[in-house]
């Protein structure tokens, strides 16, 4: 959120997502409070691959391309590693490594066709 609020508030178009839409909406008028940019609040799920897809998407129909990615998922809960099972180590590698690769993948064609098209992945130096 502050990468977006950070951009909005230099007059950078963005599009925020999440899979709550009550939070979604909250960080959107926290972002448009500062923002001198359009922002454009898109719910998905990034560890559904179709989901990445429409993301894109709505953000292509939104703006007509993507100039920037920034990736920044919430990582799994927090537990030792010999409490973390099989199940939770698959989902903590869709979300921290797999929407990445799907946004960038997805994101690279429009990217391309700018002159300066960026990607940045945040993640928090607690992931497992």
């Amino acid at each position: 959120k502050a990468s977006a609020k950070a951009l909005a508030r230099e007059g950078v178009d963005v599009v925020i997502n999440g899979r709550d839409e009550e939070r979604l909406a909250a960080a959107k008028e926290e972002i448009e409070a500062v923002a001198t940019g359009e922002v454009v609040a898109q719910p998905a799920d990034l560890t559904d691959a179709a989901e990445v897809t429409a993301l894109v998407e709505a953000t292509v129909d939104e703006f007509g391309t993507v100039d920037h990615l920034v990736t920044s998922a919430g990582g799994p809960p927090s537990g030792s590693f010999l409490d973390t099972d099989d199940e939770d180590w698959q989902h903590a590698y869709d979300l921290l490594v797999m929407s990445v690769v799907r946004l960038a993948r997805e994101s690279y064609p429009h990217l391309r066709e700018g002159d300066d098209g960026t990607i940045v992945n945040i993640t928090s130096r607690s992931v497992k």
